[in-house]
């Protein structure tokens, strides 16, 4: 769940397939993330790499500024956005749960 309001961080995954190479080829620069993607709401990414979803390619975990993001309590999903090394724009989204305003 996220909450707008809070003051802490999102992690977001990146992950690869047998033909993207997520450390490897995702631009770090290039990152936004948020209700419509072009948020620039990056505070770092992780760079030691891992294996998140067990499919034995490595992922990586990039963290983005809550309140940068501009979320809003009816949103249901989160952009993210950027470029790989070779400047290739490149987009993904998922499902995310807004905690309601009181």
């Amino acid at each position: 769940m996220i909450n707008p309001e809070s003051k802490g961080k999102i992690p977001v995954a990146i992950l690869s397939t047998n033909e993207f190479n997520a450390p490897e080829m995702v631009d770090w620069d290039t990152l936004t993330f948020g209700r419509e993607g072009s948020e620039e709401s990056l505070a770092f990414c992780d760079r030691n790499s891992q294996d998140l979803n067990g499919d034995g390619l490595m992922d990586v975990v990039g963290h983005f500024y809550t309140q940068k993001t501009d979320f809003q309590c009816t949103d249901k999903a989160g952009i993210l956005s950027g470029k790989t090394v070779e400047g290739t724009p490149t987009k993904g989204s998922d499902s995310v749960n807004i905690v309601p305003h009181n």
